[in-house]
């Protein structure tokens, strides 16, 4: 089937006259766009360089003329940027490590991207002609958080790269990308990164007396006029990110109730902002809900009184999620959804989607009424 992805995994955007939507295509290191009516393949851009030939693209935001895609590709550790009216790319823009999640400033004149990476490994050198053929050595290289991780060392004749401090900037950090000269025809200069800022807790930081072993692993971004708000897949929190300053003001921790204080895992995914901006939503994979957090007016930007006010119950794996324009309803996209159900047994009968369990994983799509804020401690006690 000619109109089939070659490949995909996350990031789609619908063209501004609603007839087409783009989509990454992951590691075909192709931007596709379909016909929306039809499901019709319509044409692609190739991220390929005749140097450089694979990669892996991911989230993606498209301006609203409809005219520029900025492309997270995760192999590479950049940022893509393609012009959908020539199929060109315009420019590669290294960024952190493992770029996850991109948006766009309300003015479009900034890019952020979320790196939920915490190392760039490098091949170790000097293997011999046996371990080449078995793509490497049958020893553990190093121990995590070892002065031989942190600074490498040889062993025989082989060495071993250090990888360096796992708190590094380019490590689960937000990277903010000023893109205002793309498609200013009088204005030819290469985007450039602005600030790099470290969210949620450092590596060995503790949180109420326990020490992260990993990072923040900050994911997915939303940004206003004043504020940019990034979920901590790790730590259990919204950074919200002043973006004049280029540092972060505010953790919103997510406890849904004091029964579940001391319980770790909520993983803070997708976000989404309500039209008027008082209401931020968040993903919570770990516990298959959303949060519902009340956002302050700009002029208490100071101070900032953000807090999470409840929690709606959803589908299994909560992952990506928006607001409908006129901001009554609540989309919801659950990674997991209904599950595989079961890929052996004498009763299963093997389909067109094989036995193996990822593609027997059915999502789902769910949309609901956001309720108001009196309605809100119902749905949290069933999300309990």
């Amino acid at each position: 089937d000619p109109n089939l992805l070659e490949d995909v995994f996350m990031g789609l955007a619908i063209t501004p006259d609603n007839r087409s939507i783009w989509v990454s295509g992951g590691s075909a290191n192709k931007l596709f766009r379909y016909d929306r009516r039809t499901g019709a393949k319509l044409d692609s851009i190739s991220c390929a360089q005749a140097d450089h030939p694979d990669g892996y693209l991911g989230d993606l935001a498209l301006t609203r003329d409809g005219a520029t895609l900025y492309v997270c590709d995760q192999s590479n550790f950049r940022l893509v940027v393609a012009d959908t009216r020539t199929r060109k790319v315009l420019h590669y823009i290294p960024v952190g490590r493992y770029p996850f999640g991109v948006t766009l400033s309300p003015d479009e004149r900034t890019a952020y991207v979320a790196n939920v990476g915490m190392f760039e490994y490098s091949p170790l050198k000097n293997l011999k002609e046996k371990d080449l053929k078995s793509n490497g050595v049958d020893f553990s290289t190093s121990a995590y958080g070892s002065k031989e991780m942190r600074e490498g060392y040889q062993t025989g004749d082989v060495e071993v790269p250090g990888l360096g401090d796992p708190n590094a900037p380019e490590s689960f950090s937000v990277w903010a990308v000023d893109v205002s000269s793309v498609n200013q025809p009088h204005q030819p200069n290469q985007p450039s990164v602005t600030h790099r800022i470290k969210t949620g807790f450092l590596v060995g930081e503790k949180i109420e007396g326990i020490p992260a072993v990993g990072g923040a692993s900050p994911n997915s971004l939303v940004a206003t006029e004043k504020f940019v708000f990034v979920s901590n897949g790790n730590n259990d929190c919204v950074s919200v990110i002043d973006p004049a300053q280029g540092k972060v003001i505010q953790n919103i921790f997510l406890k849904p109730l004091p029964q579940l204080a001391r319980h770790r895992g909520i993983i803070p995914f997708g976000l989404a902002l309500s039209p008027d901006q008082k209401r931020l939503y968040v993903a919570e994979s770990g516990i298959n809900a959303v949060a519902v957090i009340a956002l302050p007016p700009y002029d208490a930007a100071q101070q900032l009184p953000a807090k999470v006010i409840g929690h709606l119950p959803v589908g299994w794996f909560p992952s990506k999620l928006a607001v409908s324009p006129d901001g009554k309803k609540l989309i919801v996209a659950n990674a997991k959804g209904y599950g595989s159900g079961p890929n052996g047994g004498y009763t299963f009968q093997e389909g067109p989607e094989g036995s193996y369990v990822g593609p027997l994983m059915h999502g789902s799509v769910t949309m609901h009424d956001i309720p108001a804020d009196a309605d809100l401690p119902r749905w949290t006690q069933q999300v309990l």
